[in-house]
């Protein structure tokens, strides 16, 4: 893809693509302890605006939005999960003096990190808890609840407006490109490179089916309210049902929040506990696809897809912890044609033909050997300046990266079960 140049720079970091807790297994160095004395602030050079203008196609990070009730039941996976990217970043950064200067001046690199969160530039975490959660362990993810908290509630629009604060909280990092909402019984079911290379891969949002409707836009009145029908007539022709646990692009992140109108009349009309079982109006799985539906008209089917990064779960009470095992995770996220394990617990879309490996190559910051080698490569070869050419990799379809109801039970198994397939 990138030649000679760029199959040298992955001989140069070969090691990043191990989890450090196997580097030693496999023969590969450990990471090295970062010092004091590197973490020390560097005097700033370049104005931060012009930074960002500048590192912004080079860094693109993926938001992971954590709606929660209280404790996150396999922090220790997405410690170790987000911890295997610590120090990497993309080749580019090092091709250009002014790159490389502004990636050491950024802000979140001006201060001794607190957690391996603070130590990676390809994903992001904001968390909405309820409002008197005490918080969660130091140096870990305390720092990252949201100020603004509602108490949420099944069905209802609470649940919106609390995904609405995540948005508006992950929007601030402007490196973030995808939006993903996830819960406190979600697990990755992924490497954390290949799941932050194939969300990056499309820029579409990944909510669920454009076109599909409760039934045909005529007999679907029925299921809403009248008044929302009264207040907005339109209603008929943009209803859409979808899973709560969507991917969004920044640009749909922008839409939902600068919606008054639709947000307005969920609020007021939609899951009246009264009339919940005359209507089948569920916020949390309607409001953003029909806000889309309106907003992006004819052109909705080229701005988002069914292919849910999520693996969809059928299963009320969620997977029982006595039924983990690989067999059952490769079921999950497609890459087994036989589904025997799933029934009752995960819908599968399709059998997924991912290469579970990266496709674009990356530096170890913390092996400075390998980063003036790498520094040596960019002089020649000139294409490596270029940002990383995310939609231009091969993208897989039905293919899971996430998946839900792993309740607190299933945490030590799940937290084994990622480390034996590589994951963590």
């Amino acid at each position: 893809m990138r030649g000679e140049g760029l199959l040298f720079i992955a001989s140069l970091v070969c090691a990043w693509t191990i989890p450090a807790s196997h580097a030693r297994q496999w023969g590969s160095p450990l990471r090295q302890e970062t010092t004091e004395k590197q973490l020390r602030p560097l005097e700033r050079r370049i104005d931060e605006s012009i930074c960002e203008s500048l590192l912004r196609p080079h860094i693109q990070k993926v938001a992971l939005m954590f709606l929660v009730r209280g404790d996150m039941y396999h922090e220790d996976v997405w410690t170790a999960w987000i911890g295997d990217l610590a120090d990497l970043v993309p080749p580019s950064l090092f091709c250009d003096e002014i790159l490389a200067q502004c990636y050491r001046d950024m802000p979140q690199r001006q201060a001794i990190p607190k957690s391996v969160y603070d130590q990676q530039v390809y994903f992001s975490i904001v968390v909405h808890t309820k409002q008197n959660y005490p918080g969660y362990n130091e140096g870990s993810i305390d720092n990252r609840i949201v100020q603004e908290r509602v108490e949420t509630a099944w069905g209802n629009h609470s649940l919106v407006t609390a995904t609405r604060i995540l948005m508006a909280a992950a929007l601030e990092d402007p490196y973030n490109q995808q939006f993903q909402l996830v819960c406190e019984a979600t697990i990755p079911v992924r490497a954390p490179l290949v799941t932050h290379d194939q969300l990056l891969a499309q820029n579409m949002s990944r909510i669920g089916y454009p076109g599909k409707m409760w039934g045909e836009v005529e007999g679907s009145s029925d299921r809403w309210p009248l008044a929302m029908h009264e207040k907005w007539p339109e209603l008929r022709h943009h209803t859409k049902h979808h899973s709560q646990w969507v991917t969004l692009i920044r640009e749909h992140i922008h839409i939902i929040l600068n919606d008054t109108f639709l947000n307005d009349l969920f609020s007021r009309h939609c899951y009246v506990p009264a009339q919940r079982l005359k209507f089948w109006c569920i916020n949390d799985e309607q409001y953003i696809g029909t806000l889309l539906s309106w907003k992006l008209g004819d052109h909705v089917i080229y701005e988002y897809i069914d292919d849910l990064a999520m693996a969809p779960v059928a299963r009320r009470g969620g997977v029982p912890a006595e039924m983990l095992n690989a067999d059952l995770l490769m079921q999950i996220r497609g890459s087994k044609a036989d589904t025997s394990n799933l029934e009752h617990i995960h819908s599968h879309w399709g059998e997924c033909h991912a290469v579970d490996k990266p496709s674009i190559y990356h530096v170890d910051t913390s092996d400075a050997e390998r980063v003036a080698l790498a520094t040596d490569e960019c002089a020649r070869d000139p294409t490596l300046r270029q940002p990383l050419p995310y939609g231009e990799i091969p993208r897989f379809q039905y293919c899971a990266f996430f998946a839900r109801k792993f309740q607190a039970a299933t945490a030590p198994g799940v937290k084994t079960l990622l480390q034996g397939l590589y994951i963590i």
